[in-house]
């Protein structure tokens, strides 16, 4: 018992639970959440943030620190250096702008999105509006070599069904 006391990390989350600091959560993804922990304990983190209370697994989180305070004030173009956006851990990736890659691969279009021509980098949202889900998608390539073409795939489809 007295082993997860001794655990500096434990004391670091255990003072900032009981003064009711806020902290910022970073998770190996680059997402930030930023709240006050609620409680935790060996595989979870609670966080009560201004969209709710969530509950972060240990095994995603990267680094927890202090509310630094520090919002990205300037909204054109690019971050401070070491700042999260909504763009990810990866802000200044230019070459991704032009191309604008993100607008049909946002499972929901009504989380923001909008037309390409009006789309501004990162300016229309702010890091107090919650958290930020980034996910990625991965592509396809050869979908004609038995990857759902209907042509020799072997999910027992049709003709070895009923004998070998």
């Amino acid at each position: 018992m007295a082993s997860a006391e001794s655990h500096p990390q434990n004391d670091f989350m255990n003072a900032a639970r009981k003064e009711r600091k806020r902290v910022e959560i970073y998770l190996v993804n680059g997402i930030r959440l930023t709240g006050c922990i609620e409680s935790f304990d060996q595989y979870l983190v609670m966080l009560r943030t201004p969209v709710g209370l969530q509950g972060i697994y240990k095994r995603a989180i990267s680094t927890v620190q202090l509310d630094t305070g520090t919002r990205p004030a300037p909204r054109a173009g690019r971050p401070s250096h070491g700042e999260h956006t909504t763009r990810g851990p990866h802000g200044s990736r230019e070459p991704r702008e032009h191309r604008e890659p993100r607008e049909p691969r946002e499972p929901r279009e009504s989380y923001g999105a909008q037309p390409p021509a009006e789309r501004t980098p990162s300016s229309e949202r702010t890091p107090s509006d919650g958290p930020v889900v980034v996910t990625r998608r991965r592509r396809l390539f050869g979908t004609g070599n038995g990857n759902g073409d209907g042509n020799g795939h072997g999910n027992g489809g049709g003709n070895n069904n009923g004998h070998e």
